[in-house]
């Protein structure tokens, strides 16, 4: 039988030209459907994009409605969308308590980018403020740092009227409240944890608060105008900070209402001379600020020791003069001094004078004693 080659061959070419047809369909309809779904890939990125850039536009919008300026917010949004939220949320209630956002984010932030730690710094600067106007307790270490109402013990003796205080001396402005409500929260850490591996680094911090706030208020000066950086809750937190330091040696701490601990009738005198030493240290912070109210408050705490130091030499002298000490001269006095004769706190009847012996040079007088009356 005869095989029909011809017939053969072309049946094979049909088929295979079928096949090649189906095969190219097929391919084409691969590459449709990838088409379609990479053009879906690309269309839902887009949006997703295009929604992601108008939130980043909306919270840079926020941020700069809440005085945040360019940079401060190039800042914020590097950190990503629920940073940027956070600093929104923040601000606004620090510009409620007259705290500028800008010196928030400068003084809470020492990374180029605003971490977890620089939330929590700038969050604890605006607890510590309160409203305009709202009254709260600023007596403690753990205190507000401004309050328009009520009263702050500063020393045994020595209270002061806010309110008073406020409207004696010049208003502050955004950067000093800041500023002010920063170093407050830094005087807190520092009072409460003496022994904490930070305390370097929170002197530090300190001493550049400190630093930037002379710089602003000498600015201030040069132009005439007149301001006040340090308000009566700041300086509270200060003054128990300071004297948290002066009586730590004597074993005595300061409580968290500004109290002092482990004082008794036998030492008592001796945190009335640290008290010398604490209005000493608020003199020095303020060399370059030049507060009015730091420098009242300072000379409300020095007046107060003396006043108390004059009660126990009194009493001491009636009740005890054994324990009071004799130098005939003025000179023997000094020279007693010199040789290391008299311990702090020690009360010296110096020919009609009576004296007490601080160790510390006093800010007023230059002398390492304090006189406390005779002639």
């Amino acid at each position: 039988m005869g095989i029909n080659f011809t017939a053969l061959l072309g049946g094979a070419a049909k088929g295979i030209s079928t096949k090649l047809y189906e095969d190219d369909r097929k391919a084409e309809k691969e590459a449709d459907r990838a088409y379609t779904a990479s053009e879906e890939t690309r269309l839902y990125n887009r949006d997703k994009r295009d929604r992601e850039n108008l939130v980043n536009k909306e919270l840079a919008g926020l941020l700069t409605s809440l005085n945040y300026d360019p940079r401060s917010v190039t800042k914020i949004m590097s950190g990503g969308n629920l940073s940027a939220k956070y600093w929104a949320d923040l601000g606004k209630k620090a510009i409620e308590k007259n705290i500028d956002p800008n010196s928030l984010l400068n003084v809470s932030s020492t990374t180029d980018i605003p971490n977890k730690a620089a939330e929590k710094n700038a969050q604890e600067i605006v607890d510590i403020q309160t409203k305009f106007g709202v009254p709260k307790d600023i007596g403690g270490i753990t205190a507000s740092a401004e309050a328009k109402t009520g009263s702050v013990t500063l020393a045994e003796g020595f209270t002061v009227n806010t309110e008073a205080i406020s409207n004696l001396f010049a208003p502050q402005d955004e950067f000093e409240t800041t500023y002010g409500a920063a170093l407050a929260v830094l005087s807190q850490r520092i009072a409460q944890n003496p022994n904490d591996p930070q305390m370097s680094e929170w002197r530090q911090q300190q001493t550049e608060l400190l630093d930037a706030v002379g710089k602003h208020e000498e600015a201030k000066r040069e132009k005439g105008e007149k301001g006040d950086a340090f308000g009566i809750g700041t300086i509270s937190s200060n003054v128990n900070e300071i004297r948290a330091g002066a009586v730590r040696p004597l074993g005595m701490t300061i409580g968290l209402k500004g109290q002092i601990e482990g004082i008794n009738d036998g030492n008592r005198h001796l945190a009335y001379v640290a008290d010398i030493s604490v209005a000493e240290q608020m003199i020095k912070r303020n060399t370059k600020i030049q507060s009015e109210t730091m420098t009242y408050a300072a000379e409300g705490v020095r007046n107060a020791a003396i006043e108390n130091l004059t009660d126990y030499a009194l009493n001491l002298y009636s009740s005890d003069k054994s324990a009071v000490k004799i130098a005939a001269t003025n000179e023997e006095f000094a020279k007693n001094m010199e040789s290391g004769v008299y311990k702090r706190g020690d009360i010296v009847n110096v020919g009609n004078k009576i004296m007490v012996y601080t160790g510390i040079v006093d800010y007023k007088t230059n002398e390492k004693f304090i006189y406390l009356g005779g002639s």
